[in-house]
């Protein structure tokens, strides 16, 4: 990968990126420096953490809307769709418990 400096920020490959600062309590700062190799350093992990969180954002954006427009779901939707997450996050919890 090639690392280039262009007007809008530094790139990587094609990717654009733009330099911030944060303040964060130490805690949630030294258990990040834990994590922060997996994701290619502090700046990787605070990106995919800022993508995750704002996905979630416009995802609650969305139901919301819908909520507006159609109504709430009703019990049995509500229901299985708390059937899904758990079973998805007992499949992701099996997937971080093997080695890779």
């Amino acid at each position: 990968m090639r690392f280039i400096r262009g007007a809008s920020g530094r790139t990587i490959g094609d990717m654009a990126r733009t330099k911030i600062s944060v303040t964060i309590e130490p805690k949630i700062a030294a258990e990040a420096r834990t994590r922060a190799d997996a994701f290619g350093g502090m700046s990787g992990l605070v990106n995919e953490a800022l993508r995750s969180f704002l996905q979630n954002l416009r995802l609650h954006d969305w139901a919301q809307e819908m909520e507006g427009e159609h109504g709430p779901p009703a019990d049995e939707d509500r229901e299985a769709a708390e059937r899904m997450g758990q079973e998805l996050d007992e499949w992701l919890a099996s997937k971080r418990r093997r080695p890779a």
